[in-house]
């Protein structure tokens, strides 16, 4: 019996154990079995059942498990309102970006990410050409009796949104939707009505157009309307690791773009394929303790890797210089997050898409009780006080507080005070806190989790304030995923002010520029 017993345990613990690798795998995205549910517009089908094919092939083959990709064509706006009812969802492609905006802001898509582009022409079946249909030269030519002619539903279809925003523009409208013959849930429906001779004409997309081997007329007030083909990852996925390793897919150039431009679309650069890629960042000392919690939700939500250095800003910079315009290869990063815009602007070449994020003050820290009583910068060129600073060549806080100070004057009478230049902000505060120093200048937010061992004085000068700014690498491999990294670190303010940082997510960096005084040596 004992043996029966023991067997049975065991028997058990396996089959729990297969179970939580199983669930574990479905949330990765690999592993023995799985199944997204990806709604898509119609308009898209041909390429889109490409993608999909080509997916579940490399999921088998590659991962070694087989991951179904289950698809609802209809229109995007049809689509769009079933997401609102809450269906079972993980993606949501749209022919039309502003479908996928309008879901993020009604919460119900968390990341986008561009596929291609489409236009929308004036589309004839070839027996129509010879019926005057070919003079078509504006949208006000459509106002014809005798004009059979189509277009998509403006509530359902992204083509009769679209379709209905450019007539309105023209001022033609009324008099065009008088003479519908039809409207149509899906630019599909459309198509297939020109080819049977159903319709004499209707705005389509110019790539259903080349797929259904239509005639077509490129009208100026359409074709400054092109569209983004856009997929977002449904808030409610239960498995957002795995709808984002399709999307991925589906962006990249080696799978996804082929299938667009097969099928006659103009694909949007996207990120080079890679099953797990990683991203290479540099951040300031000063934000590990914000960016680090998001870093690490990233690379789980995202199934992606961020190789994270925090450093003192002027050994960053002075590392990105020695690599310079070398390749990714050379460890270039893809994201910089400085400590300040002081050192962004050595490097702020090789960035683009520079923002602010947060900012912090320069502030005096001294022992509890302020025992020497500090009250001004100028207090510090007492004689027989330790100070304890950063090294202005290696950190940004060392060049801010060099900067301060001989803007104040003060840089040769403070000087003899120095006992020590660390290489990094977070030495700074456990120099005063260890009574190795009696004073120093550091970022206010370091201060926080010794605010009972501490005096802090403020600083009155705009010079005593670090803005930390973001930059996206103009060489990175995957602008896609390192935009999709800023943008979750702009849904992270609560955590940064919550480490006292305000929060200046997206501002402009001209607005907190501070010129350097004559003689504040450059690093």
């Amino acid at each position: 019996m004992r043996l029966y017993s023991l067997l049975a345990l065991a028997v058990v613990s396996l089959v729990v154990l297969i179970g939580l690798l199983v669930g574990m795998q479905k949330q990765t995205g690999s592993g023995p079995s799985g199944k997204l549910v990806l709604y898509a517009a119609a308009g898209i089908k041909m390429p889109v059942d490409e993608i999909v094919d080509a997916y579940e092939t490399y999921h088998e083959e590659t991962l070694g498990g087989r991951m179904r990709v289950e698809v609802h064509y209809a229109g995007s706006g049809d689509l769009l309102a079933r997401l609102g009812t809450g269906v079972e969802a993980d993606l949501y492609l749209a022919a039309d970006e502003s479908y996928v905006d309008a879901a993020r802001e009604k919460g119900l898509v968390a990341e986008a990410i561009p596929l291609a582009t489409m236009v929308p022409v004036v589309a004839f079946s070839e027996d129509t050409e010879g019926e005057g249909v070919d003079s078509l030269a504006e949208l006000a030519d459509l106002v014809r009796n005798d004009l059979r002619l189509g277009l998509g539903e403006p509530g359902s279809a992204a083509i009769g949104k679209i379709s209905r925003e450019a007539l309105e523009a023209a001022g033609v409208w009324e008099e065009v939707s008088e003479n519908l013959a039809v409207t149509k849930p899906t630019v599909n429906d459309l198509g297939m009505d020109l080819q049977i001779g159903a319709l004499d004409a209707a705005i389509v997309w110019d790539t259903l157009a080349r797929q259904f081997e239509l005639g077509f007329r490129e009208l100026p007030e359409l074709s400054e309307r092109s569209m983004n083909v856009t997929v977002g990852v449904a808030a409610s996925s239960r498995q957002p690791q795995a709808a984002l390793h399709l999307a991925r897919f589906m962006a990249s150039p080696e799978h996804g773009a082929e299938a667009f431009a097969r099928h006659h679309f103009t694909a949007v650069p996207g990120d080079s394929w890679a099953d797990r890629p990683e991203l290479i960042l540099f951040s300031g000392a000063i934000n590990r303790n914000a960016l680090g919690p998001l870093v690490e939700s990233f690379e789980r939500r995202e199934g992606v890797r961020v190789n994270a250095t925090f450093n003192g800003c002027g050994l960053l910079t002075s590392q990105m210089k020695v690599m310079g315009d070398q390749t990714r290869a050379s460890g270039f990063p893809d994201l910089y997050v400085a400590c300040d815009i002081y050192y962004m602007d050595p490097v702020e070449e090789w960035f683009e898409e520079q923002v602010a994020v947060s900012g912090t003050d320069l502030v005096i820290v001294t022992a509890k009780g302020n025992p020497h009583e500090i009250e001004s910068l100028a207090d510090l060129a007492r004689p027989g006080l330790r100070l304890v600073f950063g090294n202005p060549t290696h950190c940004t806080v060392g060049a801010l507080t060099e900067r301060l100070l001989q803007h104040e004057n003060l840089h040769e009478a403070v000087s003899p005070n120095i006992v020590e230049r660390t290489t990094s902000s977070a030495l700074l505060v456990p120099a005063v806190v260890t009574g190795a120093a009696d004073a120093t200048l550091a970022y206010e937010t370091d201060t926080r989790a010794e605010r009972d061992k501490l005096e802090v004085v403020p600083v009155n000068s705009p010079r005593a304030r670090a803005v930390q700014p973001f930059g996206r690498s103009r060489q990175t491999e995957y602008p896609q995923l390192s935009k999709r990294f800023y943008e979750h670190i702009a849904r992270g303010g609560e955590d940064y002010e919550g480490l006292g940082f305000e929060w200046l997510i997206g501002k402009d960096l001209e607005q907190f520029s501070v010129t350097p005084p004559s003689g504040a040596r450059e690093n």
